[in-house]
């Protein structure tokens, strides 16, 4: 066992991977909800939101375009619905994450939405309060879509929303990546039958990979310069472009080909030892104080209780790169006090994937505990 140079950041193709044939035409077969789902499977989690708009516009031309949002999102889920001229509208998210159900059904009188947008968090199941209902809510002429990036992997049930939207590039070495699923309505592929993959994204990333594996073996700060750069040109390039693309076959060849068992018991084994050992102090406390049998986790997630940008900052001095959860928009801001917004202030999202062994996470665990 070898303890990693890096932990955190990027994902990227190893060696074997860099020797597949981009250009074999492969169709993803992953079930990622049910045996009855009907599935599109996208380049991105953007990608996927404008096709079930496109659908849904489509049947329903004059539809009140409101659409209520978790106030805990990122610019990737809001600006579809900009694109698609929908006037967006926030419901609050408590402190474990689970929708404030009080003040959801006042935004939905003061603003009559045709689609609310629901997410569960880092794999555990944050939307079990809201679930009953589901069926009010349609009878109210209410689509209800969740988007399941966080969770997919996790085994909890998720057949009751009328759509499902996904991005997979979270959770594992592929340069693209997302999914529009539903089990009750037909997706409408007519427009899209003919859409091809994103070259320049995939050409990208597998160069930043060629850099990415140099780097750690050389320690070459060029190549990591270089190779953190090709990871901003395709975040640029997904964030400017509004085309929609199929998944490319070199992400639906990884996909088939992943081990999804070895995935999920390594996140739960590394957060558990996360969890046993990184109990509240006066300087963090875990978000979650509970580790079901049905969650994957995507990260181990803390709350700073002081200082994060000098939390995270000690954290990266030992090379372990740890992203913050989500941006705060003016749009939020102006609405919900500073007080209702701490969380956002203060999460901080701890690595615990598939990369990392027991080594790394002791690493972790003792830089965590070391910082003052």
């Amino acid at each position: 066992m070898v303890e990693n140079f890096e932990i955190g950041g990027p994902y990227n193709f190893n060696e074997n991977e860099l020797l597949l044939d981009v250009n074999k035409r492969t169709t993803c077969n992953l079930i990622l909800t049910d045996s009855n789902e009907k599935v599109f499977f996208t380049s991105s989690g953007r990608g996927a939101i404008n096709i079930m708009l496109h659908n849904i516009i489509k049947e329903h031309q004059n539809i009140n375009k409101v659409v209520l949002l978790p106030f805990y999102a990122c610019e990737s889920e809001i600006t579809p619905f900009k694109d698609n001229g929908f006037v967006i509208r926030y419901y609050k998210v408590k402190t474990d994450l689970t929708i404030d159900i009080y003040d959801l059904f006042q935004q939905i009188n003061f603003f009559s939405p045709s689609i609310i947008y629901f997410q569960s968090y880092f794999g555990f199941d944050t939307l079990n309060n809201i679930r009953r209902y589901y069926n009010y809510l349609r009878k109210e002429n209410i689509f209800i879509v969740e988007d399941i990036t966080h969770s997919w992997l996790s085994s909890f049930k998720k057949t009751d929303a009328d759509y499902y939207v996904l991005s997979m590039r979270k959770w594992l070495e592929i340069p693209d990546g997302g999914a529009l699923i539903s089990t009750t309505h037909n997706i409408d592929q007519s427009c899209f039958s003919n859409i091809d993959y994103h070259k320049e994204i995939i050409d990208n990333f597998i160069e930043m990979s060629i850099n990415k594996n140099l780097y750690f073996k050389s320690k070459d700060e060029n190549k990591k310069s270089r190779y953190m750069f090709l990871v901003k040109k395709n975040k640029k390039i997904l964030h400017e472009n509004k085309n929609i693309y199929r998944l490319s076959d070199i992400s639906a060849q990884i996909l088939n080909g992943s081990d999804w068992e070895f995935i999920r018991d390594s996140r739960r084994q590394n957060y558990k030892m996360l969890f046993n050992e990184l109990n509240e102090t006066i300087n963090f406390k875990p978000v979650f104080n509970h580790f079901p049998d049905d969650v994957v986790p995507l990260y181990f997630v803390i709350l700073i209780k002081k200082d994060r940008t000098k939390f995270q900052k000690a954290l990266i001095n030992e090379r372990i790169y740890c992203p913050i959860h989500w941006p705060i928009y003016n749009e939020i801001e102006s609405i919900y006090s500073k007080e209702s917004l701490n969380f956002q202030y203060q999460i901080l999202s701890i690595p615990c994937d598939q990369r990392y062994n027991e080594l790394d996470i002791k690493r972790i665990i003792s830089t965590i505990n070391n910082i003052n």
